[in-house]
């Protein structure tokens, strides 16, 4: 089923947001609605969305008009004492609960532990010899040379040391 504000392509299909941060599940955009004129979009709502336009020099927030406005209305709230919030029907904002009576969310959701599976199991072997002197001792003492030398093999072919006399 195609959205409403797609079906309809003369309606505008952007929405004024301010943004808050980055999606932890996937990389989308956090935002908060600031204004809208799509019907099924509320304001001071989250949404998420990849496909963004940032317009870096705009301030919905800080228009002057607004924060003369806003003054006017805190004067009034501390004169009047009354805590009622008036909601009319048709608004499109919901009104916010009191930070202090709201309990903090957890996740429901169980995390299972990770597991990959046997092929990833590592042994601790306690036997394995702790100098050369024990290890061509031992009755893989044989073996224990063919891996010396061919290491020092490796590592002359390689250029990595020069042997000198000593001095």
């Amino acid at each position: 089923m195609v959205p409403p504000p797609k079906v309809v392509t003369i309606s505008p299909k952007t929405v004024d947001c301010i943004f808050i941060g980055y999606a932890l599940n996937s990389s989308t955009y956090r935002f908060v609605v600031h204004k809208s004129d799509i019907p099924n979009v509320i304001v001071e709502t989250t949404i998420e969305s990849r496909n963004t336009v940032f317009l870096e020099e705009a301030f919905p927030c800080k228009n002057k008009d607004n924060v003369e406005s806003n003054s006017e209305i805190r004067i009034e709230d501390e004169a009047t004492s009354s805590k009622s919030v008036d909601v009319e029907p048709n608004s499109r904002k919901r009104p916010r609960p009191d930070p202090e009576n709201v309990e903090p969310r957890h996740g429901s959701r169980v995390r299972t532990p990770k597991t990959f599976g046997p092929d990833y199991i590592a042994f601790m072997l306690d036997d394995e010899p702790t100098s050369l002197k024990v290890a061509f001792a031992s009755p893989d003492g044989l073996h224990w040379k063919e891996a010396v030398q061919s290491e020092i093999d490796s590592i002359l072919l390689n250029h990595t040391w020069v042997l000198i006399d000593l001095p």
